[in-house]
């Protein structure tokens, strides 16, 4: 049970800090994507178009997407969703090593399965 609160709660945090981060002015590197997004006319052309760092294909077709004037929280939507799967997604391995580390000791892990 402390499993699912622990886990819960550094869901919470992590969505919690992410946000909070939103509603802040762009950084440099965001206003160089947009800024690279300029003369832009199709998803095709960022793909192929842009060669530079700083464009990473999956932000830069979002923002293309929302527009520069979309408010800082939209723009920063796909990275706060993303961050937060990430977090969630990283749960899945630490249950799986709990349960291995358990069938290492020879104890059952101190969850409990539903269903069958």
């Amino acid at each position: 049970m402390w499993y699912w609160i622990a886990a819960a709660l550094i869901l919470v945090v992590g969505i919690g800090l992410r946000l909070i981060g939103t509603h802040d002015d762009l950084w440099l590197d965001e206003i160089w994507t947009l800024h690279l997004l300029e003369p832009v006319t199709s998803v095709g052309q960022i793909i192929w178009g842009i060669n530079h760092d700083n464009n990473h294909f999956l932000n830069s077709i979002y923002l293309y997407l929302v527009g520069p004037d979309a408010s800082p929280v939209v723009q920063r939507a796909l990275s706060v969703v993303l961050g937060t799967a990430a977090v969630v997604a990283e749960a899945g391995p630490l249950r799986r090593s709990r349960t291995r580390r358990a069938s290492r000791e020879g104890t059952r892990p101190r969850f409990r399965r539903r269903g069958a």
